[in-house]
């Protein structure tokens, strides 16, 4: 028996079959996704990044409102790489929504939180997510500050004004550091106030300056517990 040839027959015969079973799960995800976002206008496009490319994921975005995409996952090979979730959020200069792969809630957007810092990231993302917000029965504005900091107490209630003339309902909240980090302090909010959702800006630098995402913004990619929007 040639054993060689019999191990290059068994290799393909398995390739194919991952492949198979890989069609199979993206179109069963196709059709669950299909179900779950039903537009009354408007058009909504479902790519798989291993099926269509990279360029044509970011053709699209170039003519989409939002872009959604799943946490990595590292327990699992059909997951969605991290550094497109990245590039997807720092190249496309469109706000894109983040699912959490720990499973589904039974509401998103009910109850919103906002990081604020008052940076043009934080503040396009906020003007990104004015339609969800608009649709939440709350939103609360945490801005993490040192201790005696009195600009982004201004700051926050500036945008709670602001925010209020939107037709939205605001619970601004300002939140001392302490020594707790930044990340640490969101995620806990999320928990203490129940929100099902977060907007927040995203840091990073380009490639040219080896592409390095901002240690918050990363936490949260890797640690978040609710859909997150990123807008950069």
């Amino acid at each position: 028996m040639d054993f060689a040839y019999y191990g290059d027959v068994m290799g393909t015969v398995a390739i194919e079959s991952i492949q198979q079973q890989r069609e199979e799960h993206m179109q069963q995800v196709e059709q669950e996704f299909n179900k779950a976002v039903v537009l009354r206008e408007g058009k909504c496009t479902f790519l798989a990044d291993r099926v269509t490319g990279y360029q044509s994921l970011f053709a699209q975005a170039a003519v989409s409102d939002l872009i959604i995409c799943e946490q990595n996952n590292p327990n699992s090979p059909e997951t969605t790489d991290t550094a497109l979730t990245e590039d997807l959020i720092m190249r496309t200069g469109k706000p894109v929504l983040v699912i959490p792969y720990i499973g589904s809630r039974p509401t998103m957007g009910q109850s919103i939180l906002v990081a604020w810092d008052h940076s043009r990231e934080a503040s396009r993302a906020v003007h990104d997510a004015i339609p969800f917000l608009q649709n939440a029965e709350a939103v609360n504005i945490v801005s993490v500050v040192k201790k005696d900091s009195t600009q982004h107490e201004i700051a926050t209630a500036d945008l709670a004004e602001h925010l209020a003339r939107h037709n939205i309902n605001v619970v601004a909240q300002d939140m001392v550091r302490n020594e707790v980090p930044v990340a640490e302090t969101l995620l806990s909010r999320i928990a203490d106030t129940g929100a099902d959702m977060m907007v927040m800006g995203a840091y990073g630098h380009s490639r040219l300056r080896e592409y390095t995402f901002g240690g918050v913004t990363r936490t949260l990619l890797n640690s978040m517990t609710v859909p997150v929007l990123m807008t950069h």
